[in-house]
Order: C-alpha cells, then sequence, then structure tokens
C-alpha cells in the first residue's frame, strides 16, 4: 500500500505542481494535498485545472457532474479522489503490461 500511495504521488507530482523528493506519501495525506492545490486551482486557474484533467483522462461526464451538482466545499475533495482513481488504474495496466525494453541491434 505504502508503495501505491508513492507511486501515485510522482504520478501525481508534475500535473499538479508537487513535491515528492520524501517518501512518506500515504493516499489520505496525498489526496488532502491534491484537494488544496484543486480548491487554488478552481479559484485562480480554472482552465488550467481543466487542461490537467483532461492530460489525466479524468472521465469528463463524472467532473461535469461533480462541478455541477456536489457542495462548493466538496468539490476539491471529490475531483482528488477521482483523480487518484484514475492514476490508479494507470498503475495497473502499467503493471500489468510494462513497457518493452528496446532491442539492440
Amino acid at each position: 500500500m505504502k508503495e501505491e500511495s508513492s507511486d501515485l504521488a510522482r504520478m501525481a507530482a508534475r500535473p499538479f505542481g508537487l513535491e515528492v523528493a520524501e517518501n512518506n506519501w500515504d493516499v489520505e495525506t496525498l489526496r488532502n494535498t491534491l484537494a488544496v492545490r484543486i480548491s487554488w486551482l478552481l479559484t485562480h486557474r480554472r482552465e488550467e485545472l481543466l487542461g490537467i484533467l483532461y492530460r489525466i483522462d479524468v472521465r469528463e461526464s463524472e467532473v461535469k457532474r461533480i462541478l455541477t451538482f456536489a457542495a462548493i466545499d466538496e468539490i476539491p475533495v471529490l475531483l482528488a479522489e477521482l483523480i487518484l482513481e484514475k492514476l490508479r488504474e494507470k498503475l495497473v495496466y502499467r503493471k500489468k503490461y510494462p513497457p518493452e525494453k528496446e532491442m539492440e541491434w
């Protein structure tokens, strides 16, 4: 579980500008950190947030549902959970289908 949360933190680091030098991330801390960053982006750079969600490949219908129907104070946490769910899917896929090593000629 610790390895998964570290992998998730590394995957979320670049798009959200997180520092992940240390390996002491747990899923709850990551979710809360993402929620704070998402809250800031919603307020100050909404289009940037939507671009990040698009690049991560979060389901647009789910994002719209959350933005439309969720309470304002719940939106960042719900989006963070949606992001973590998508990143977990990517982790499973990458472990199931690791990149092939290049053949040397």
